[in-house]
């Protein structure tokens, strides 16, 4: 169990922290083909982290799985390897490219439903809070990253309206099934 911690401790180091500095650093010095090396890399590495939530599922159990994940990841950032690119080349930037306009779509699609989705889930809890709750979640802006720094807060928002928060007549209407 300590090892599998210690492991994924690691895992975490080689395919997130690390690349993300060296992203960084691409992008702070202006270097345009090592930051394209980097974004090949994201790419590659989201698509690893999709297929692996479906291998752990199935291949947990292996032994050294989890070395096996990082050695995996190393390949794909390493300057002699630069396994990223490879993939990415070879074989996501060919099947991204063909299908461009329906994972558009798909993403337009899922980004709508989301967005209706969270409007009529708040809509409902703005509804059923009513106008004090919402007053008093606008007031929460108060404790924000001012409160730290040894700034003033705002001044209260006593006298503010709920219109200046959110529309809450709106949600009303769906809160009530109307």
């Amino acid at each position: 169990m300590f090892l599998q911690t210690v492991l994924q401790a690691v895992l975490t180091l080689a395919a997130y922290i690390w690349p993300g500095y060296q992203c960084f650093k691409a992008l702070e010095k202006r270097r345009p083909e090592e930051l394209r090396c980097w974004c090949e890399y994201w790419l590659v590495i989201a698509t690893f982290a999709s297929v692996e939530r479906l291998a752990d599922f199935a291949l947990w159990w292996l032994p050294m799985y989890n070395l096996l994940k990082i050695l995996s990841v190393v390949y794909l950032w390493h300057p002699k390897t630069q396994g990223a690119s490879l993939i990415y080349r070879q074989s996501l930037q060919p099947f991204l490219a063909a299908h461009e306009a329906r994972v558009d779509r798909a993403v337009g699609d899922a980004s709508r439903f989301v967005t209706g989705y969270l409007d009529r889930y708040f809509g409902r809890v703005f509804g059923l809070l009513g106008d004090g709750a919402v007053l008093w979640l606008a007031r929460l802006r108060l404790v924000g990253p001012a409160a730290g720094k040894g700034q003033k807060p705002q001044a209260p928002v006593d006298d503010a309206t709920l219109d200046d928060y959110v529309n809450v007549a709106a949600y009303g209407d769906q809160a009530k099934g109307e």
